[in-house]
């Protein structure tokens, strides 16, 4: 449970640590209905959140409001898959998202059903859910199955470094700053050169840009296209209202030099 209100102005700008893996209380986790409209959206009934402030680990309202879901140096809570781990260009600084099993890290997969202040979040479809525990009990694959439930939940984002590795229970697995795994748990092997990005041959040889590069192709380069169109949209208004004012002008000009030589008869 949280160590303080989080009415309470936050100042504390440091990360927590969790060098083992934290334990929700009895009870975690805990869904409410978001304020997300589904009416308009074939085949999904509802959006619960998981975001109890009473879930979540000591100290976690005494940081600033957009540091709360990162923690370094880190493990993943206990039970949970790590998504999307990689190393920072070289650094010895690695980052990992935290998922609970049974849970698919969406990156912006079904944005328009997920609450705007989550930024990063894992998520789940179930056919059928008890409301009063919050459990599914059954699991579906994708949004196409009738009167279906999306449940969400906060990405915990940890980050360690090499020398944090001695310290932390269990140990991340031992990558290099050029690979990216999509997922592992805890005991999970790795075989060499699986999830490198630099080799042709690896499951990752589509996937050479750094997360850096690909968020800004997903998220700058669309904005950038539509800033773009706008700009030649409001170019063509404006040239085409210039020429219309000098054809008027033109129009004027020679309907007055007319009435001018009817005058001079």
């Amino acid at each position: 449970m949280s160590s303080s209100s989080s009415s309470v102005a936050a100042t504390v700008t440091a990360l927590l640590a969790l060098t083992t893996p934290f334990v929700a209380p009895p009870g975690c986790p805990s869904f409410t209905t978001a304020s997300v409209d589904t009416s308009s959206i074939d085949g999904v009934a509802a959006v619960l959140v998981a975001d109890d402030p009473s879930c979540l680990p000591n100290g976690w309202a005494d940081v600033v409001p957009e540091s709360r879901m990162n923690f370094n140096p880190a493990v993943c809570p206990k039970g949970w898959v790590y998504h999307s781990i990689a190393g920072g260009d070289a650094t010895d600084k690695f980052t990992a998202l935290c998922c609970d099993s049974g849970y698919d890290y969406l990156f912006f997969k079904h944005r328009e059903l997920v609450p705007e202040r989550m930024t990063n979040y894992c998520g789940r479809w179930t056919s059928r859910l008890n409301l009063d525990s919050g459990s599914d009990s059954a699991t579906i694959t994708g949004a196409d199955a009738a009167s279906s439930t999306l449940l969400v939940h906060n990405a915990w984002e940890i980050t360690w470094f090499a020398s944090d590795i001695p310290n932390l229970t269990p140990q991340p697995p031992s990558i290099t700053n050029r690979m990216l795994v999509p997922t592992w748990t805890p005991g999970e092997f790795i075989p060499d050169g699986k999830y490198d990005r630099s080799s042709p041959s690896g499951d990752n040889r589509n996937n050479f840009l750094p997360q850096e590069a690909q968020w800004f192709l997903i998220i700058g380069m669309p904005i950038i296209g539509a800033l773009l169109i706008g700009s030649c949209i409001f170019c063509c208004v404006r040239s085409s209202k210039k020429k219309k004012r000098a054809r008027s002008a033109t129009v004027a000009d020679a309907t007055a030099a007319a009435g001018g030589v009817l005058d001079a008869k």
